[in-house]
């Protein structure tokens, strides 16, 4: 099964093609409509992998992912309803001082006694829309913990939130966000919006009016996996974010006494330098060696995330971090 899109020209206009095909090496006396169920596979696998000009041929994995991702589908709305995605909260990490500066929410779903992993379920609920219903979950839950937290005397730090871009469609999404802290008595000095990079490929002048209203209200916003979308400098340019966060792949490769990966080096620290000429924040994700940290801080940058700090904590213990010294000590080079 083929489908394509056909080239037309009218006057000064000129439409591109895109092509999906799947297909399936039918054998001799296979049933055909089995074998255009196979090639119907085939084709939404390669839409959905988000490529043009594709084509694959069928393979058992594929009705495997597809009947995997049918059963995500299915399983959501009562996974919502009996609140089975849970909170977990990341630490940020000023470079200067060790302390604990703020932290980002990430979604974790416990299903049947197991963690479902997020790479299993994020990816079709974007695919399908849903994944709105559950940013929301996740943005009413923090609202509440850090209600918790300020109403038993913790002081909170400053709570990221990852929102989608198809959140872009919504021109009521800022108003959503801050309605949401009203009915909690929230500040906005303790939210920060997070939205990917991407946002801005497809969502130019929605990106920028939401950007401007969250200015307005007085909330944080940053631009997640900077560098690795639709033009970084474009972003920067254009679109007046606070902070923003360095990819992981940007500093993989940072490793002791490795000449080779001097490029990566100097491509972290100018994107560094140009953020701080424009006044923003910048945070660096996936930090999990000492001198990675250590290269980070010599050029300047604010916070670092990762493993070498902490991993995602569940709100009880990530409790324990708000009520402690707040101070980490790097672990001794081994």
């Amino acid at each position: 099964e083929v489908k394509v899109s056909v080239p037309v020209q009218e006057e000064s206009m000129t439409f591109s093609v895109h092509c999906h095909a799947g297909a399936y090496n039918i054998k001799e006396g296979e049933d055909l409509n089995a074998a255009m169920n196979c090639c119907t596979i085939a084709l939404n696998a390669v839409k959905h992998s988000g490529k043009a000009n594709e084509q694959a041929w069928y393979d058992p994995s594929m009705r495997e992912k597809a009947m995997h991702d049918k059963q995500i589908s299915q399983l959501f709305p009562e996974a919502i309803l009996a609140e089975e995605f849970l909170v977990y909260y990341q630490p940020k990490v000023n470079l200067d001082n060790k302390k604990l500066c703020g932290c980002e929410a990430l979604v974790r779903w416990y299903h049947n006694g197991a963690i479902v992993p997020p790479m299993d379920f994020i990816p079709v609920l974007e695919r399908e829309g849903t994944v709105c219903t559950l940013d929301f979950y996740v943005f009413e839950h923090v609202c509440r913990d850090l209600r918790r937290w300020l109403d038993n005397g913790i002081t909170p730090v400053r709570a990221s939130v990852n929102f989608s871009q198809q959140h872009l469609q919504n021109d009521r999404l800022a108003e959503r966000i801050v309605s949401i802290m009203k009915q909690h008595h929230i500040d906005s000095k303790y939210i920060e919006v997070e939205l990917t990079e991407m946002s801005g490929s497809k969502n130019h002048d929605a990106l920028l009016e939401f950007l401007r209203k969250m200015r307005d209200y007085g909330i944080c916003t940053s631009i997640d996996d900077f560098g690795t979308g639709y033009s970084s400098l474009n972003m920067l340019r254009e679109f007046q974010a606070d902070i923003i966060k360095l990819d992981k792949s940007f500093i993989d490769r940072i490793s002791l006494n490795v000449s080779d990966y001097r490029v990566d080096e100097i491509v972290i620290e100018n994107i560094i330098r140009m953020a701080q000429e424009l006044n923003l924040e910048i945070i660096s994700e996936g930090v999990e060696t000492e001198h990675q940290a250590e290269f980070l801080k010599r050029v300047h940058c604010n916070m670092a995330q990762g493993f070498l700090f902490d991993k995602p904590l569940p709100r009880d213990e990530f409790e324990k971090r708000l009520k402690g010294s707040r101070i980490y000590q790097i672990p001794d080079k081994k």
